[in-house]
């Protein structure tokens, strides 16, 4: 509906290759919901990706004391 290749739509949703404002707009435009909603539904998923990769750099810092620790108080809050 865009113009282009599935593996290049593919590689846009990895992020693998970068998305020019114009192809932002074909693409909004192509599901059928403003630029607004995509353009937020993408920031809203790096900054997901980002906030997993600051917990999984603080999990990493951690000793084994940690995180023993935060695994016990995981398994309090589980129910």
């Amino acid at each position: 509906m865009i113009g282009v290749q599935p593996e290049t739509i593919s590689r846009y949703e990895r992020g693998a290759i970068p998305l020019s404002l114009s192809q932002l707009f074909q693409i909004a435009e192509a599901l059928g919901i403003g630029a607004d909603v995509l353009l937020a539904s993408m920031l809203k998923k790096e900054l997901k990706a980002r906030e997993n990769w600051n917990c999984l750099n603080r999990w990493s810092v951690l000793d084994s004391r940690g995180k023993i620790l935060v695994i016990l108080l995981l398994r309090k809050l589980a129910p």
